[in-house]
C-alpha cells in the first residue's frame, strides 16, 4: 500500500498540523512493514514533530517493542532528545512500559541520561516494574536532580504508587527528610562555593512552590504524600509507603 501511494506521487514526508509525519504515525499504531518501507523510501528517521518528537520516541511511548527495535536497527539514535531532553528510556519509564525499557537498556540506552530538568529514567518510572528494571541496570536509587529531587520524591509526587512501594523496597527512606541536603547547600553557596550557588538557583523553583505549599521548604516523602489534594490519592500513597 505505502509503495502504491508513492507511485501515486504521495509525499512520505507530508506534515500534519502537530508536524507528524508517515513514519511517526506507523511508529505510535506499532507498524513495522511500514515503518522498514517508509525508511527503504528514504524517509527521514529522525523527523520532529512540534515538540521535537522523533519516530523513536513515539514507538517508547506507546510501547511498540517490535517498531522501536526496527527503527533502532535502521540506525536510529537511541539517544535522541525530544522537547525537554526526553529520551526514548525516559519515555518508556515514564509510561511504565517494561518491555520496551528493557529492549532500550539491551540495545544500549544510558540508565544515567538525564533530561533538561535532571532527572533520570527512574525519576520518572511510574511503575513497580520500570522501577526495578532500571534498579538492576545501576539507576542511582537516592540521586537527586538539581532541584534536589530523588526519584522517592518524585513517585510520591505524581502519585505511581506501586513505583513508591518499590522504591522504598529497594531501600529509599520514607521518612528521611531532606533537610540535610537543603542546609548543606545553604551553608556552602554563603561559603562561596560556585557548585554550590549554582545548584540553588537550579532549586529555586522548587524550594519557591514548597514554600509556597507549606511554608517551609524541607520535607519527607511521607510529608510530601500529605500535600495530594485528594482524599483517594492520599490514603493509596499512606499504602504504598506502609507495604515496602
Amino acid at each position: 500500500m505505502v509503495n502504491t501511494l508513492v507511485e501515486l506521487k504521495a509525499d512520505i514526508e507530508a506534515e500534519d498540523a502537530g508536524g507528524w509525519r508517515p513514519l511517526h504515525y506507523a511508529a505510535v499504531r506499532g507498524h513495522v512493514d511500514v515503518v522498514k518501507t517508509l525508511v527503504e523510501l528514504q524517509a527521514d528517521i529522525e523527523a520532529e514533530d512540534a515538540g521535537g518528537v522523533r519516530p523513536l520516541h513515539m514507538a517508547a511511548i506507546h510501547g511498540h517493542v517490535e517498531a522501536l527495535k526496527t527503527l533502532i536497527e535502521l540506525e536510529a539514535g537511541i539517544e535522541a532528545e525530544s522537547a525537554r531532553g526526553m529520551r526514548p528510556l525516559h519515555w518508556a519509564a515514564h509510561r511504565g512500559h517494561v518491555e520496551t525499557a528493557k529492549a532500550l537498556l539491551e540495545l544500549g540506552g544510558n540508565v544515567h541520561a538525564t533530561t533538561v530538568r535532571g532527572d533520570t529514567p527512574l525519576h520518572l518510572a511510574s511503575t513497580a516494574g520500570t522501577v526495578r528494571l532500571l534498579l538492576e541496570a545501576g539507576a542511582e536509587l537516592h540521586l537527586r536532580n538539581p532541584a534536589g529531587v530523588t526519584p522517592l520524591f518524585q513517585a510520591v509526587r505524581a502519585g505511581h504508587a506501586s513505583a513508591v512501594t518499590a522504591l522504598v523496597q529497594a531501600g529509599a527512606s520514607r521518612d528521611a527528610s531532606d533537610f540535610v541536603w537543603w542546609t548543606g547547600l545553604f551553608v556552602e553557596a554563603v561559603g562561596g562555593n560556585p557548585e554550590a550557588v549554582t545548584t540553588l538557583v537550579a532549586a529555586s523553583e522548587e524550594r519557591d512552590r514548597r514554600l509556597e505549599e507549606t511554608g517551609h521548604f524541607v520535607r519527607s516523602p511521607v510529608q510530601l504524600a500529605e500535600l495530594h489534594t485528594t482524599a483517594e490519592r492520599r490514603e493509596e500513597l499512606r499504602s504504598a509507603l506502609a507495604e515496602a
